[in-house]
């Protein structure tokens, strides 16, 4: 969805017929628009209702990685209203700067799962860092973190070919 909505500047529900065009080849199962439609709207009220777990407006703590990368990746369609259609190069930087936290929380928000250390130590320990240093860790972590996206979205692709190799081989 946060594709159709860099490429194209539409909002999926409301364009259900146009992103239901662009993703049906990806589908592994053929899906009815009202079926897409329907899916989205659960995938919104899920991305809410986590929305309202976060304390003080952060980002909400999920035990499964996979929740927090689902959380990110709908961040990324619903937290903002789609814009218009973004110009070469310029959809990488927008992704980026969705994922990227600019300051101590989001940084601390990130490594929160590691529990030998607590949320004061932690928060304490970030600060004294230095900002320079700091930076730099917050750089390479949302490096590690597109590479994260990167191999969810080549396990999914590899995922559909296996499971379309395996319809066809069946029928």
């Amino acid at each position: 969805m946060a594709q159709f909505i860099s490429t194209t500047g539409n909002d999926p529900y409301k364009h259900a017929d146009s992103f239901h065009d662009s993703i049906k080849n990806m589908l592994h199962v053929a899906a009815s628009i009202n079926q897409l439609k329907e899916k989205i709207r659960r995938l919104k009220k899920k991305f809410e209702a986590n929305s309202r777990r976060g304390k003080n407006g952060d980002d909400p703590h999920f035990s499964k990685p996979h929740d927090s990368t689902m959380f990110h990746l709908s961040k990324m369609v619903w937290a903002v209203k789609p814009k218009p259609k973004p110009r070469p190069g310029e959809k990488q930087l927008v992704m980026v700067k969705s994922l990227i936290g600019n300051d101590l929380d989001s940084l601390y928000r990130e490594i929160a799962g590691m529990k030998e250390l607590g949320e004061d130590e932690m928060k304490k320990g970030l600060a004294l860092i230095g900002e320079s240093k700091r930076k730099e860790l917050e750089g390479r972590w949302s490096q590690l973190r597109l590479a994260q996206l990167q191999l969810v979205s080549d396990r999914s692709q590899l995922a559909g070919e296996i499971v379309k190799l395996i319809h066809e081989a069946l029928h």
